[in-house]
């Protein structure tokens, strides 16, 4: 099995399809981990306010309008995700 370590740079439509196409162990540098961790806190920071933020704390289209409870926004995401994996295979692992 060949390793790739995603990092800070753009990847080519041919390099993804490669990528997830073929036998490949796929992690993130430690740089890219960072910069998930750090967007994810501020959405999170953001989306516990009172303004909203389209898709976050937000409905969809139609229910755009629609201020999503605080407790409730982890659901929300968890569900656009569900809704979007009809099969794309195993759950991907926590990190």
């Amino acid at each position: 099995m060949k390793k790739i370590i995603i990092k800070d740079k753009k990847y080519t439509l041919d390099e993804i399809y490669e990528y997830c196409s073929k036998d490949y162990s796929i992690s993130l540098s430690k740089s890219i981990i960072e910069k998930i961790h750090f967007s994810r806190k501020v959405v999170d920071e953001k989306s516990y306010k009172d303004n909203p933020i389209y898709g976050i704390n937000t409905g969809f289209g139609k229910l755009s309008q629609v201020k999503i409870d605080n407790k409730d926004l982890h659901l929300l995401q968890s569900n656009l995700l569900i809704s979007h994996a009809v099969g794309v295979g195993n759950p991907c692992p926590d990190i």
